[in-house]
């Protein structure tokens, strides 16, 4: 619960520290990649503690807080933003930042490197400032719009992750395997992503992510079709609809400016949450196979929205440095 707070701030951090040339594709490959693992070792570990007896969930949740506790041990290596020290006037401590990546790229920093610190908040409290900037004139609807792509997002892939197993289950199938397929169909998802966002932009990428996920989940929500259908269906869906989720990592970083970065990626974030407790609610309460087929339509029909909400946005952040051009030459 708690913990997820972090996340925005990691993608945040990440987003800050890579050129703008290999942010789309690094984003997505990295963090994408480490999502997709984590699923995959959580349904195995699932497929591994259910199947015995007597130690089911225990064994389940200490195996599934390995990940959090080595996480602790990477945190003495993380460097600070140099955006970061900017806003806060520590030029200098920006600079070794920077004098630090150079040298481990082995390039050289332009003698005449000057940093120039963004436009600080308007007065007054942090967070009003905040969502003065997020739902002023210039980013209101941008900010809207993206409510409703991190909630139609978690929605239809949390959506997907939470009653494939049921649905399969209700079938007499293994829900485990398909859970494992579907998992495991992320990669090619993530792959398709990271490609398609510094060729077609990001909006149109989420917008083909979603209708293929939409589609494919439709699919899934035809109950009575061959099992084998069935499965392919869950695996393009899933994948899609990640790969979606994964450009808006991407997208809503680089669409803010600097001083209210982190605080719009965390409203979104907060908004997804929303989301997720509601979809738990549809996912859980099925008792058989048509009644999951019914929440498998609703997370079709969001993500069809999510391709028609991508393509309202009113900014295309390809190949865009991020907002505050605190680096330049003088």
């Amino acid at each position: 619960g708690i913990g997820l707070g972090g996340v925005t701030c990691a993608v945040t951090l990440f987003s800050e520290v890579v050129a703008e040339k290999y942010r789309g594709a690094a984003i997505i490959l990295s963090i994408g990649a480490l999502w997709t693992f984590g699923c995959v070792f959580e349904t195995c570990i699932a497929w591994l503690c259910f199947s015995m007896h007597g130690v089911q969930w225990r064994l389940f949740l200490v195996l599934s807080a390995l990940p959090s506790l080595t996480l602790l041990t990477i945190f003495p290596w993380l460097v600070e933003s140099p955006r970061y020290y900017l806003v806060h006037g520590r030029g200098e401590e920006a600079v070794q930042v920077l004098k630090a990546a150079a040298a481990r790229n082995k390039v050289r920093l332009p003698d005449n490197l000057k940093l120039h610190a963004p436009k600080k908040p308007a007065a007054g409290g942090k967070s009003e400032s905040h969502l003065k900037t997020l739902l002023g004139k210039k980013y209101r609807t941008t900010t809207v719009l993206l409510w409703g792509l991190w909630f139609c997002s978690v929605i239809s892939y949390y959506g997907l992750c939470f009653v494939t197993p049921l649905y399969f289950s209700f079938q007499h199938q293994n829900e485990y395997a398909v859970t494992l397929l579907s998992a495991l169909a992320e990669i090619p998802g993530m792959v398709a992503t990271s490609y398609l966002v510094d060729r077609i932009g990001r909006k149109r990428t989420k917008a083909v992510m979603f209708s293929i996920g939409g589609i494919a989940t439709f699919v899934l929500s035809v109950s009575s079709l061959p099992f084998g259908v069935l499965t392919l269906a869950a695996i393009v869906g899933r994948g899609s609809v990640l790969g979606a989720f994964n450009d808006l990592y991407v997208y809503t970083p680089e669409v803010y400016p600097t001083s209210s970065r982190a605080f719009g990626l965390g409203l979104c974030s907060a908004v997804a949450r929303i989301a997720g407790i509601i979809v738990s609610y549809i996912s859980f309460a099925n008792e058989s196979a048509s009644e999951a087929a019914s929440a498998v339509l609703v997370y079709s029909l969001c993500s069809f929205a999510g391709a028609v909400i991508s393509m309202c946005l009113p900014i295309e952040t390809k190949g865009r440095r991020l907002d505050g051009n605190e680096v330049g030459g003088g």
